[in-house]
C-alpha cells in the first residue's frame, strides 16, 4: 500500500510564501499550521489551567 506525501520544501521556498494567519512554521521540511490561542482559550478549563501554570 502506498502513501502519499507532500513533497518536502526548502527554506528558500518557504519564506517565499504569503504569511498566513495563524502563522505557520518551517519543521523538517513541511509546514506546520500553529493553532490560535482563541481556539485554545474556547477549550473548557484548558485557559484556566495555562494561567494557574503561569502564577505557581
Amino acid at each position: 500500500m502506498a502513501i502519499a506525501t507532500q513533497p518536502q520544501l526548502t527554506l528558500d521556498e518557504f519564506l517565499k510564501l504569503p504569511e498566513t494567519e495563524p502563522a505557520s512554521d518551517f519543521i523538517n521540511g513541511e509546514i506546520i499550521q500553529q493553532g490560535s490561542f482563541t481556539d485554545l482559550a474556547n477549550q473548557p478549563g484548558l485557559f484556566a489551567q495555562l494561567m494557574l501554570r503561569q502564577i505557581l
